[in-house]
């Protein structure tokens, strides 16, 4: 088997950036700036203005105001594009503009983006075959924005002691088609998923877990294309993909992610701001709602306490409106509603108010369960990446106490999911953090089809190339 070398000596040079603009694969976030930072930018600003000047003109029932309306949009978004705009998305995203300056304290905490991984071949003389070239993770950092090239390469030495290495040169030795680029966190969320999920990746060293990723990887994503962004057709990433502009920048340098305008489906939050008498940066926050910015929120901001809006609503159980469930054993009925999605069971809370009150009464262990073996595993905690447990657990405390002899407040039979859950819903960070979720979900069923040897591997490429993009969409995701 082709091994996979995580620790090799430093790379002379690191692959460029500018020879095809792509995003990472696992969160669809460019490494320029780590997704958008803006709302609009430039010339496009009075054409959103307008178009949301119209739609909310409808919504408030006030088409004489259109104008003023457009007035109001257009002033609020030219100031999100100064540095109080910069600075305020800053802190609604959790982690500083790659760019920024002077630097803020905000990146001193525990910077999100801060590094990479590349996985590639790596080509060790012209001659050699493809089955004779090695696969290799490297670690890197400090992206330069304007030169569009990793600057550092990190590697471990014997005692473990984590060194931090410049790099010589801006140009690239890995050709486009020949590696992965990563955001290292959401590649640990994505490592951790698949092992705790399928048995046969759980035995796999890292080594060898980064050949399969790999494999997967390049024997699904289409040829490169110059201004291309390098994720695959087959996986739908929640929109933030439309954020790639593939175009140059009037300078010269590829432009890898524009404005969350192109996310934006609705414009009811802004709407209701302005009928509120919003006007200016107070507007920003309807924004953020309303173009969709929690896609490139640092996703493990979980919430830190119940808020008013936070608990579920439930009726009394009236004799009369007993169903068939109420004559099953509570350990069975938990069983039955592990199947149920969290949808699915809020809709169930709507019903009739016996399956309401049945269903309320059993949601917390209900979701324990989900939590910990099931779809809603997402929400907790990745042990492998660092700090994030410490970060959770003291996020959590507010919500209840860490019994005695538990590691985590989320082990804990007695934390209130159903609570927590609802507030979730409302985090745009643990938003960010399901949709991380359901693109690990889509990989897991390309990988799961791929198979785990090269000959099925080589058997699933002849099939998967002769889709089209569509077709292969459908595979994964069930829709086209």
């Amino acid at each position: 088997m082709t091994r996979v070398f995580t620790n090799q000596p430093p790379m002379d040079r690191f692959p460029n950036i500018r020879d095809f603009e792509h995003l990472c694969l696992l969160s669809a976030l460019s490494a320029s700036d780590s997704g958008p930072f803006a709302f609009e930018r430039g010339n496009d600003i009075a054409d959103t203005a307008r178009t949301m000047a119209a739609e909310i003109a409808g919504i408030l029932g006030e088409a004489d105001s259109r104008d003023v309306i457009e007035k109001i949009l257009e002033e609020s978004l030219e100031s999100s594009t100064g540095m109080q705009g910069v600075a305020w998305m800053e802190e609604y995203l959790g982690y500083p503009r790659a760019d920024a300056s002077p630097r803020r304290p905000i990146e001193l905490e525990d910077p999100y983006f801060d590094v990479a991984v590349l996985i590639g071949y790596q080509v060790r003389r012209r001659t050699e075959a493809k089955e004779r070239q090695h696969v290799v993770l490297r670690r890197v950092a400090d992206f330069g924005p304007q030169s569009n090239c990793w600057r550092t390469h990190i590697v471990h030495s014997e005692d473990g002691a984590e060194n931090r290495i410049e790099g010589t040169s801006s140009h690239g030795i890995w050709p486009a088609k020949s590696f992965v680029f990563c955001w290292e966190r959401p590649y640990q969320y994505f490592r951790d998923w698949m092992r705790h999920s399928c048995p046969s990746l759980a035995s796999l060293d890292n080594q060898d877990f980064v050949e399969q990723f790999f494999r997967v990887i390049d024997s699904n994503r289409p040829r490169l294309n110059y201004g291309g962004s390098g994720l695959l057709p087959c996986i739908s990433y929640g929109g933030i993909e439309k954020t790639h502009s593939g175009r140059r920048s009037h300078d010269g340098t590829p432009s890898y992610q524009t404005s969350f305008a192109r996310t934006r489906t609705k414009s009811t939050n802004t709407a209701a701001a302005i009928a509120a008498g919003a006007r200016g940066e107070a507007l920003w926050p309807a924004f953020a709602l309303d173009f969709g910015a929690w896609r490139a929120m640092r996703p493990d901001l979980w919430p830190t306490e119940p808020s008013s809006l936070s608990s579920i609503s439930t009726v009394t159980l009236e004799p009369a409106t007993h169903s068939i469930l109420h004559t099953l054993p509570p350990e069975v009925l938990v069983q039955i509603l592990y199947l149920v999605s969290l949808s699915d069971l809020l809709s169930l809370l709507q019903s009739s108010r016996g399956i309401s009150g049945l269903v309320y009464s059993l949601l917390d262990e209900t979701l324990w369960d989900q939590a910990h073996y099931g779809d809603l595993r997402w929400v907790l905690p990745v042990p492998g990446v660092r700090g994030e447990v410490e970060r959770a657990e003291n996020a959590v405390k507010g919500w209840s106490a860490n019994p005695v002899g538990l590691a985590s407040a989320f082990d804990s039979r007695e934390f209130p999911f159903a609570s927590f859950m609802s507030e979730c819903a409302r985090s745009g960070s643990m938003r960010n953090r399901r949709r991380l979720w359901n693109i690990y979900k889509q990989y897991k069923v390309l990988w799961e089809n791929m198979g785990f040897d090269s000959q099925g591997v080589d058997h699933q490429l002849e099939r998967l190339w002769s889709m089209s993009d569509d077709e292969r969409k459908e595979a994964v995701t069930g829709s086209a």
